[in-house]
């Protein structure tokens, strides 16, 4: 049964593929997303408008409402389904397991819910996107 290793951080993903548990997992695909590591005001391309409060001379600056960090990482989390689930339609994979760090694990589930062909199989709440094969394979292999 083939199943493929989704590997997630704000900045990249990866994916590895895997015949079984106790084969070696390889990687076939990296994805980077450059607004992941950005720094907050190179995110937002313009500074916050500001507005005057008619009673007396106040000023207050509009902060935007949402994370563009935040922003930034569910838009690559929806991008990532849309890949897995084109993957899925071709048969490239069975089974799917999801690794990140519980934050990151909640934005992708969220955006995995939304295409009804991807289902998580295991998901393991830890950040390994620095990891080895051998590392994530120790990790799967426990599943």
């Amino acid at each position: 049964m083939n199943t493929w290793i989704l590997v997630v951080s704000r900045a990249k993903a990866k994916i590895y593929e895997t015949s079984s548990a106790k084969a070696s997992p390889k990687l076939i695909q990296e994805t980077q997303n450059p607004e992941g590591s950005m720094l907050e005001h190179n995110l937002v391309t313009d500074r916050a408008g500001s507005a005057a409060h008619f009673r007396g001379a106040q000023h207050s600056a509009l902060r935007p409402q949402h994370d563009k960090h935040e922003l930034a990482f569910e838009k690559f989390a929806h991008q990532l389904s849309k890949a897995l689930e084109e993957a899925k339609r071709l048969k490239k994979f069975e089974r799917l397991v999801l690794v990140a760090e519980p934050h990151a694990l909640g934005v992708m589930r969220t955006a995995l819910a939304s295409h009804k062909q991807l289902s998580i199989d295991h998901e393991i709440p830890n950040d390994l996107i620095e990891a080895s094969a051998t590392e994530i394979q120790n990790r799967i292999a426990a599943l």
